[in-house]
Order: C-alpha cells, then structure tokens, then sequence
C-alpha cells in the first residue's frame, strides 16, 4: 500500500481514516466515513453502495468539495481490496504454503509448496520449467551433516526437496533422509508435472495471480562474501520478469514478505515485512497464524472463497 500523509492533506479527519487503512482495509467504508463525518460534517457526503468497488471489498467515499478532500478520495480509491482468482507460494519453505492457504482459504497444491527454494535458483527453475532439472538422479546430490543426509538438493539451483521424499528420525532425533530415495524419484517427478501443468493452465485471460515469495534464502549471506548480492533488487526484477513472461495472458501480480531492501519495480508487486517468529511447538515450521493473517489483511488481501481471512472453504487439494 502506498504511503501518504493523511494527516497533512485532510487534518483530523483524514488521520482518523489513516489509522483504520492500516489495520484492516476491510473497514476503511463503515469507520472511516462516520470518523470524517463527525469531524468534518460540512465536507464530507456518503456515496451510495458501491458497485464495482464493494466487489473489491472496500465501498468509496464521497466528498462535496475541497481539493485536500478530493486527495483522500483518490487514495482510497488506488487503494481496495485486492481480490485475485489465484494465489501461488513461491517458497522459500513450507511455512508461507501454509499461512497462503489458511489465509485465503485454499488447498489447491501448487509445484513449489514443499520445497525449500533459494530465490535466485527458484527464479532459474522458473525460467526453463522442465522436471528433469529437478528429479533427475544425476541432477542431486545429498547433504551430509555428522555423517547423516539430512537433505536432498539439485546441483544446479541448490533447491531441496525436502518433504517429497521419504524421512525418518535417527537414535539422535535429527530428521534425516531414509536410505534408498532414489527409488522414490519417478513418483515426486509424476505428482510435480501434475502441479506443474496446473500452474501452466493458469495462463489465460481473466485470471489474477498472485505469487507469494516469503524471504530470499535459508541462511543469510555472510557479510564478507564477496560474491554475495547485498541488494536484492537485480534478483527480484529477474523473478518479476520471469513471471510476466510464462504467465503473459494473465494478470500476474508478486508479494515480497522479509525480503529487506527490496524495492518495487511496478505497482502490481508488493511488499510486505512484519516479525516472524517460529509458532508454538510442535507445529514451529508453520509461523505464528495471528501475525500472519494481521499482516496480509493490512494489505487488504481479500481471500479467495470467503469476505474474512482464514474463513474460506478449502478447494480439495490434489
């Protein structure tokens, strides 16, 4: 959401307005209007039911006269409820795969949802989608820890799969990967092509996506690697681009959550930073639910099957 002074263009009434944007624009209609109302009485009118915009979730506001007045009605008008026919995760890990689908009540299972996916190999992969990259025996390599595999990578993008493939806990109660997952390959390479050709057949006109990335990598690049890109910026530019370019005939738009320093090449990408703790045990990987749905909705994110967050029915996964 862009940010505007309120409080400078309209006064008192426009900062009443400013502090219900932020904490939820589903309420921008019903608070905002009596607040301006009772403030400023003599400049302010409430439109009839909206049209369109109530469609978006967010009805508009009316105002007589007064060019100040007449800012914050163009604010709220660059800023409804954002509704999107699909939402796809990005990675980097499954915590944003779960927090995606309990916000905008969903189950539809997408190629990345599982894996844990460096931007900048997630952004390669997306470039050229072929399976092989991914699932074949010569395209892996394990990573081995104290002895243990703890994981499966591709060589190429540094990709992990980590939960399609078979796991176990050791005498140690570390998860590691059970021997023999070469076996397992042909069946994780049929269920991704499915998801795949899923995600392929979005591509048409009338939908709007929304992809959903969440952080850049698992481990944050030391400060003396030279090698290391300190803006993230080139990297989500190549991801945005990619993007527009296998999703043409849609409406494509990006979520960047904790991706610090990322600037906003266009309008239809957004982004998004808020404390994201581990959830409680023993369910840690999933994040805090409350943070989450708080931040989405402050984004005025309107879910895909429901009028609140989290309430939606889930479509039938896979």
């Amino acid at each position: 959401m862009a940010d505007l002074d309120l409080g400078a263009i309209a006064g008192d009434a426009a900062a009443a307005m400013l502090g219900v944007i932020k904490k939820n624009g589903a309420d921008i209609k019903q608070y905002a209007a009596a607040e301006a109302q009772k403030q400023s009485p003599r400049g302010l009118r409430h439109g009839g039911p909206a049209d369109s915009s109530r469609q978006r979730g967010v009805g508009l506001l009316s105002f007589a006269s007064g060019p100040r007045l007449r800012r914050v009605r163009r604010f709220l008008r660059r800023s409804p409820r954002r509704a999107f026919t699909h939402v796809v995760p990005l990675g980097l890990s499954c915590r944003v795969t779960y927090q995606v689908r309990a916000y905008f009540g969903t189950g539809i299972a997408y190629p990345f949802d599982w894996w844990i996916s460096p931007l900048a190999g997630l952004t390669e992969y997306l470039a050229d989608l072929d399976p092989r990259r991914i699932y074949a025996p010569e395209a892996l390599e394990e990573l081995v820890e104290n002895g243990r595999v703890t994981a499966i990578q591709t060589r190429e993008s540094g990709i992990q799969l980590f939960h399609e493939l078979p796991r176990y806990r050791d005498a140690s109660d570390v998860s590691v990967v059970s021997p023999g997952w070469q076996g397992h390959l042909a069946a994780a390479a049929e269920k991704h092509t499915h998801r795949l050709k899923r995600l392929k057949a979005l591509n048409r006109k009338g939908n709007r996506i929304l992809f959903v990335r969440h952080k850049r990598d698992v481990e944050p690049q030391p400060e003396n690697d030279e090698d290391a890109e300190d803006d993230p910026s080139p990297l989500i530019a190549r991801l945005w681009d990619t993007l527009r370019g296998q999703w043409s005939e849609a409406e494509v738009h990006l979520l960047l959550i904790n991706l610090p320093g990322a600037s906003r090449p266009v309008d239809r990408v957004l982004s998004l930073h808020f404390d994201d703790p581990p959830g409680p045990p023993p369910e840690s990987w999933r994040g805090e639910t409350a943070r989450w749905t708080a931040a989405l909705s402050s984004l005025g994110l309107a879910p895909l099957n429901a009028s609140e967050p989290g309430m939606g029915h889930p479509s039938p996964p896979d």
